[in-house]
């Protein structure tokens, strides 16, 4: 199942993910509160630091109305 995921980091714009799987949910939630918050997309291991919270959206957002 794929959905869009919003990454509140610390002192950072928002993050918008959008088709990931709900796997990366998981992922990412198990680092929240951490210094560096990691994960593997497109096959590149990125680093979003320090995420504060993170939202699951089944689908994807329609940002006409802002969700």
């Amino acid at each position: 199942m794929t959905g869009t995921l919003v990454l509140y980091p610390k002192n950072k714009p928002l993050i918008v993910l959008g088709g990931v799987e709900q796997s990366l949910l998981e992922q990412i939630k198990a680092q929240c509160g951490c210094n560096h918050c990691t994960c593997n997309l497109n096959g590149e291991e990125v680093d979003f630091g320090q995420i504060d919270y993170v939202m699951w959206k089944e689908g994807s957002l329609n940002f006409e109305y802002g969700f």
